[in-house]
């Protein structure tokens, strides 16, 4: 099945195709010859700043804009040339998925059916990003309620939906202001305010040192030490971890502290990504999803999703449900951990191989992966291709070599999170290896 998962997500557009994904911001920075995208436009966007587009993902449509570039006159134009240049490095792609946000209009749609169409682009279904990313969640769903949140440039979104036999939507919410670029220009402006009242400099008097205070907002995201040297125009100021988390703290209650009610949370993973070392104090357990879910979820649901001719909003999917012993979650934060949802063992050739039997298993331990037996070792060896790394009975896990190791069939990146169920494979290994749960004899 040749089928192309395209994520509309300003904060990441996700492109998905069997073991080939990319993801790219949904930024641009227009010149008179060209258009920049991503990662490369953000980079410079202080110091161009009016030649900088952040919402024509956001509100695709014909708003005009003015530019230096002849080619470029309104946000449907930007979100063609992006979606155009993505859709080049996958080929051969006759089934196209698209996953859309959930405040997407009729009219949205319909254009992003007619930019689909001009990219040469067979468009076989378009589904809100909630169902896709819960119709494969393993619960045992009856007549319950969920709630997804997910995090994009300018903003968060909230999706309720109603779960029994079939997963439906009720109805979202937007919180504005509450988006990654909103956060990065409450960090920086907090960065400044530091400098102007520890060094007597504005870091915003030019455009290369604001950017330059910009460039220095994700390295103090990871939270990784416990204080930061932080050095703007030969002037330097320490910020703390505390003072960082404090910060990241205030700025997500809003998003965070007024969600409806429901029985079950689940929280995208480049939204968890912010919080997993905040102490925000919340009343909900979050689940996590990501875009190995997001692919699977619509690889087993592909006749489903495909089996009206007509193109239409997808809001609802059946639900396969399962007994709650076989509840399979990736659990953070503040959340309880679910006993099930606990790995022990890693399944190879129908043996299970116990974790435990390596060493009692304590708050923080590393375990090493091989390609021959033993499979599980307390030290890495030649041998060894990947780490696997259990704290207070959340896993995660690292990968030694980036060639040809996948996670869940798609290419496994340098860290991810871990939940049973997780299933490696290698051109280094001749078997599957799969992490699971086995129960204890009462």
């Amino acid at each position: 099945m040749n089928t192309l998962i395209i994520e509309i997500n300003d904060f990441e557009l996700t492109l998905i195709q069997g073991r080939h994904h990319i993801n790219e911001l949904g930024c641009a920075l227009v010149s008179d010859e060209d258009v920049l995208f991503g990662e490369l436009a953000w980079q410079q966007a202080k110091t161009s700043p009016l030649n900088m587009y952040y919402h024509y993902w956001q509100r695709l449509g014909y708003e005009e804009v003015n530019t230096v570039n002849s080619q470029i006159n309104h946000f449907a134009d930007l979100a063609y040339i992006q979606l155009q240049r993505l859709t080049a490095d996958f080929h051969n792609s006759l089934n196209i998925i698209f996953v859309v946000p959930p405040y997407y209009n009729n009219e949205q749609l319909s254009l992003l059916l007619g930019i689909a169409k001009a990219c040469d682009l067979s468009v076989s279904a378009i589904v809100n990003n909630a169902v896709a990313y819960l119709a494969g969640a393993s619960y045992n769903y009856n007549d319950q309620s969920a709630v997804l949140i997910d995090i994009e440039l300018n903003q968060t979104t909230c999706t309720e939906l109603v779960t029994n036999s079939i997963l439906s939507v009720k109805q979202n919410h937007v919180v504005a202001e509450q988006g990654v670029h909103d956060l990065y220009r409450v960090m920086a402006k907090w960065i400044n305010e530091k400098l102007v009242k520890e060094c007597r400099f504005d870091g915003f008097y030019t455009a290369e040192t604001e950017q330059e205070i910009y460039q220095k907002i994700p390295n103090l995201l990871k939270l990784a030490k416990d204080q930061y040297d932080i050095s703007i125009a030969d002037r330097n100021i320490m910020i703390s971890i505390n003072e960082v988390r404090e910060k990241l703290d205030d700025f997500f209650k809003a998003s965070l502290n007024n969600l409806p009610s429901a029985n079950q949370y689940f929280i995208t993973r480049r939204f968890a990504n912010f919080l997993e070392r905040l102490t925000i104090n919340s009343e909900q357990d979050f689940i996590v999803v990501d875009k190995h879910a997001l692919a699977s979820n619509i690889n087993k649901k592909f006749d489903v999703l495909t089996s009206d001719k007509d193109i239409r909003l997808i809001t609802q999917l059946p639900l396969n449900h399962k007994n709650k012993d076989d509840i399979n979650t990736e659990l953070h934060g503040n959340i309880k951990v679910n006993k099930a949802s606990v790995i022990t063992h890693l399944l190879i050739n129908g043996c299970a191989y116990p974790f435990e039997y390596t060493g009692e298993i304590s708050d923080e331990k590393q375990y090493y992966l091989s390609v021959q037996p033993p499979y599980i070792t307390l030290e890495r060896t030649e041998q060894s291709i990947i780490t696997v790394i259990n704290s207070h009975q959340c896993w995660r896990i690292e990968n030694h070599n980036s060639q040809n190791v996948y996670l869940n069939e798609l290419p496994l990146e340098h860290f991810h999170e871990l939940v049973v169920g997780d299933q490696i494979t290698s051109s280094l290994l001749d078997k599957t290896m799969q992490f699971i749960h086995v129960k204890k004899d009462s």
